[in-house]
């Protein structure tokens, strides 16, 4: 017996070509026919002329979800967009040169179109028993999913007439048969619920079948490889600018990058966006990929597709947060991962005000990170502290987490450059001291600080004081005009030069991203840093941190601002801050941190 495959329509192809007889009748194997199912439908096509007809079907079998399809294919019977021909002629089948071989699934609808050509095909009056057993939804869901690359290509050669076939219940049952479902309530119920399964699973299969289909050539290059063997081509998947930090991600990562170049490990490197016109290719990294629209929360099928094409020439994933979790399962990647965790974004939302929005994204979150924790073969904290806190929310983490330490991001100003700089962006010289803050106010950390200053703390400080806010979003805060002057200088290009003019910097108030390196960026610049206990965690000893709680705040930075240190003083703490930089989060220290972490992985 001849055979070919792998799937339906090129069996069904060949079955018609080792068939005699003027008439083809294509079933299945859970099928069972009326007596005069072939006669009946053999005398309708001469009698009409027609090229095919359509046999109805009945589904039979056991359980409450077979009863609920029952009552779903009742509501098909004569709807020429949900029922497809079975008995075709042999010459309308030759002319219409078969089923489709890179449809499955859809293939009896798309014959029956092409050979119909829009004219009302006959039914017969037999009719055929579809005997569908038991249903079960997971077998249902891996069904349609599987099912789902046919469906989309379908969809795309019919587009709107095909629409009713993507959810016929809109164009059926709503309109034609309502009083059948509503004596039917609890079956109706179910219908809908298999409907909107099979549509998640169609979604989701025809997604991943369209990341699957990059470089398919080379499919073999995605198997899982043992995380023992040596690491020698990294991919670094990450979030904003790695060429121009400006968050406690970016630079950790760029600093991640650099120090993988250093050990002969230059990564590959897929981010959200990138700042600069340079196409070149840094020295620290393989390639640089970004997509053409920011995704959403990391998430976009073009984002999963540059993971797909990124991980053929890598061995190892790092990935910078959990939040990448979604588009790295889509991406269907098997190659072992370090979760570099940055902060706990799960413990910042803990720490925040109880509000429904934030009761929702610490789910959110808490979802991200358990995925993260499970699939991760080492996870990285950020330090001691928060390590500690990993383990007690995620326990999955215990036996599989090390540290490394933030490294500080700053770049040396002059102070008489830096005083100028900021006289020009403040359109005059500044009366007093100067309290600078920096952040995005598009992290919610920071939009609280800088609300929180402008509305209780400017107004408490002396008129000669000037509070500079820097960063995307500051530029829409205005000060309450009592008090200290507010200056909301927005996005600054030159930030560097604002903090290294400042007389005193402010740490954001709560925990989150980014927290940690904002203080470490204000102490590379000598400065002195007011701020919470929770904006200080792990930082413990630094020179020129001063530490209170939030209702003290405002009497903490009065008094810093109200007595001008000494120039020999300033020094001397700016030495140590320097000294405290380099011993515990320089260059030698991160780059130990991370060959360390990396020969664990390598011996696990």
């Amino acid at each position: 017996m001849a055979t070919i495959g792998p799937e339906r329509s090129a069996q069904r192809n060949l079955g018609a070509r080792l068939a005699g007889g003027g008439h083809l009748l294509f079933i299945d194997s859970d099928m069972v026919l009326d007596a005069d199912v072939v006669s009946d439908g053999v005398s309708l096509l001469q009698q009409t002329r027609m090229p095919a007809a359509v046999i109805p079907e009945e589904t039979v079998g056991e359980g409450f979800w077979t009863r609920c399809r029952t009552l779903e294919r009742s509501c098909y019977t004569g709807d020429d967009t949900m029922e497809a021909a079975r008995l075709y002629t042999r010459d309308a089948f030759e002319a219409a040169g078969g089923f489709d071989l890179n449809l499955t699934a859809p293939e009896d609808w798309d014959l029956s179109r092409r050979v119909a050509q829009r004219q009302h095909l006959p039914r017969t009056h037999a009719m055929i028993l579809h005997d569908e057993g038991r249903i079960r939804l997971g077998q249902l869901y891996r069904k349609k999913r599987y099912y789902a690359t046919g469906y989309l290509r379908f969809l795309r050669r019919y587009r709107g007439g095909a629409l009713a076939q993507a959810n016929p219940i809109l164009r059926t049952a709503y309109a034609r048969h309502w009083r059948r479902l509503a004596r039917h309530p609890l079956l109706t119920a179910g219908m809908f619920t298999m409907k909107a399964l099979e549509l998640t699973a169609v979604v989701h299969g025809a997604t991943e079948g369209a990341v699957r289909g990059v470089d398919s050539r080379r499919r073999g290059v995605y198997e899982a490889r043992p995380a023992a063997q040596p690491i020698s081509r990294p991919l670094l998947v990450t979030f904003g600018s790695v060429r121009v930090p400006d968050g406690g991600i970016q630079v950790r990562s760029r600093t991640l990058a650099e120090h993988l170049s250093g050990m002969g490990l230059a990564p590959a490197i897929v981010s959200t966006r990138e700042t600069g016109s340079d196409a070149a290719v840094p020295s620290w990294a393989r390639s640089v990929r970004v997509p053409a629209r920011k995704p959403r929360w990391g998430l976009s099928l073009q984002f999963a597709r540059l993971i797909r094409v990124a991980a053929a020439d890598a061995d190892l994933i790092i990935l910078a947060n959990a939040m990448f979790m979604p588009a790295l399962a889509l991406a269907r990647v098997r190659l072992p991962l370090v979760w570099d965790t940055n902060e706990c974004q799960s413990l910042h939302y803990q720490r925040l005000r109880r509000t429904p929005a934030n009761r929702a994204k610490l789910l959110i979150w808490m979802g991200l990170e358990r995925w993260a924790a499970r699939r991760c073969q080492l996870a990285v904290a950020i330090g001691d502290v928060e390590a500690s806190e990993w383990r007690k929310i995620h326990p999955g983490l215990r036996g599989k987490m090390v540290t490394v330490d933030h490294a500080a991001w700053a770049t040396p100003r002059d102070d008489t450059r830096a005083g100028a700089e900021l006289e020009r962006l403040l359109g005059r010289k500044p009366g007093g001291p100067v309290l600078v803050f920096v952040g995005r106010l598009a992290a919610k950390q920071n939009a609280t600080a800088a609300r929180w200053i402008v509305d209780t703390l400017a107004p408490s400080l002396p008129r000669d004081v000037t509070v500079a806010l820097c960063g995307a979003g500051t530029e829409r805060l205005r000060g309450r005009g009592t008090g200290a002057r507010v200056a909301p200088l927005g996005s600054v290009d030159d930030v560097d030069s604002v903090i290294a003019a400042a007389d005193l910097c402010l740490a954001p108030l709560a925990a989150g991203a980014g927290v940690k390196t904002k203080v470490l960026h204000y102490l590379a610049h000598g400065r002195r840093v007011a701020g919470t206990p929770v904006a200080f965690e792990g930082l413990d000893g630094a020179p020129g941190l001063y530490c209170a709680p939030l209702e003290e705040q405002p009497a903490l930075v009065a008094r810093l601002l109200s007595v001008a240190e000494p120039a020999d003083v300033a020094e001397q703490r700016a030495a140590a801050q320097r000294a405290w930089i380099d011993e515990r989060h320089g260059g030698a220290q991160i780059g130990r941190q991370w060959r360390d972490a990396l020969q664990c992985l390598s011996r696990r």
